[in-house]
């Protein structure tokens, strides 16, 4: 089993952070995943979306939130997601040029490879105003901050998985 951290970057112009509706603990937030084999490497046909609310029972006590078998060499793969280790993506990271671990996943025969950005994320500009549910899949959001007069604007989205030790 390996750990892996979904890190996200992005350039700020008059935001102070972005994170998900519910917070970096949301249980309802889907993250839509591209996921590969360990084994053979085969990378799956379409993505898939995890849920912390959504979890599988693997086995007689261990539940997961996502039980795949590979459509290639037939091997079982799993990941479960971990709350608690991520943090918003806030001015001061992206002005240093750093990411915010946005969760960890524990992943055993899968793993994924690449997220995609979509709706159900909060943005709050430096003025304090908040933006609901905001679509990111455009891979930008500009709006006008009514209280600050000013736009407000991400751009320059990415992400990245990389291997974390706790």
């Amino acid at each position: 089993m390996v750990l892996l951290a979904l890190r996200i970057r992005a350039e700020f112009k008059n935001i102070w952070k972005l994170e998900p509706q519910g917070g970096v603990n949301d249980r309802d937030f889907g993250y839509l995943l591209k996921v590969k084999c360990v084994n053979c490497r085969e990378i799956g046909k379409k993505e898939v979306c995890l849920s912390y609310n959504e979890a599988v029972l693997e086995g007689a006590r261990k539940f997961v939130h996502l039980q795949k078998k590979c459509t290639f060499c037939g091997s079982q793969g799993t990941i479960k997601m971990l709350l608690g280790r991520g943090c918003p993506l806030t001015n001061i990271l992206t002005e240093a040029g750093d990411s915010a671990c946005l969760m960890v996943f524990d992943c055993s025969g899968y793993e994924p490879i690449h997220f995609s950005f979509t709706a159900g994320w909060r943005v709050q500009s430096i003025a304090g105003t908040e933006f609901e549910n905001v679509d990111l899949s455009p891979g930008e959001f500009v709006a006008f901050d009514k209280y600050a007069q000013a736009p407000v604007e991400i751009s320059k989205l990415s992400s990245t998985f990389a291997v974390v030790r706790f």
